[in-house]
């Protein structure tokens, strides 16, 4: 049953953002939509809230009395080259993704009264980030989770650059970008630094011996 659930609760993300430009694409719904954005926000909230329900009963279905991971799920690309994508859930992983899936109607609550342009923007935007979190939460392979890691920096700069607060918002966009690629260069240092070092302990060994 978690399998199913897991599957369904990655994918929902990327619905609610093809529900929300779905007015777009049918001018029917369009001509029946309200003169305000309570159309867009009343799709956030239902789809967001659906979202959450799920990953209420995974955390309802998630035997908690076991480490191993579960709802583990396999999909083989042979096409590129036997590339394997492996999810599943355990212990903490779960409780980041019941925490995301929380968050994301109370964005939206908080939202509303505020966001005034471009809202159909601003919520595929939050949908977008809820899907790169639970993917990096969920997915086993390292270089997967820093990539969807590493993507949710791309709609939260979008986010602090178009509804930030007044002329602060593009230079505020700019430091989290700048603020994170300093973490990043730390980070590389400091695993150069310990590869140099298990190098040259490794080669001391060897003359040693």
């Amino acid at each position: 049953m978690i399998n199913t659930l897991l599957l369904l609760l990655i994918i929902s993300p990327l619905v609610a953002i093809v529900s929300v430009y779905l007015p777009n694409l049918y001018p029917s719904l369009k001509e029946r939509e309200p003169s305000n954005s309570s159309f867009y926000w009343s799709i956030a909230l239902i789809s967001s809230s659906f979202i959450f329900f799920l990953s209420s009963v995974i955390w309802l279905s998630y035997n908690h009395h076991t480490v191993y991971f579960q709802g583990l799920q396999v999909f083989e690309w042979d096409t590129f080259g036997g590339i394997s994508l492996v999810f599943g859930i355990d212990g903490i992983s779960i409780l980041l993704v019941q925490l995301t899936t929380f968050l994301i109607p109370i964005c939206f609550l908080a939202s509303m009264a505020s966001i005034k342009t471009r809202v159909q923007d601003y919520i595929a935007l939050f949908f977008l980030i809820e899907f790169l979190c639970i993917c990096s939460f969920c997915f086993f392979d390292l270089l997967l989770f820093y990539v969807f890691f590493e993507a949710v920096l791309i709609p939260m700069f979008v986010i602090i650059g178009i509804w930030g607060s007044r002329e602060r918002k593009v230079r505020a966009a700019y430091q989290f970008f700048f603020i994170h690629f300093i973490r990043i260069g730390v980070h590389a240092i400091c695993d150069f630094t310990n590869l140099v070092r298990n190098r040259y302990n490794e080669l001391l060994c060897a003359v040693v011996n």
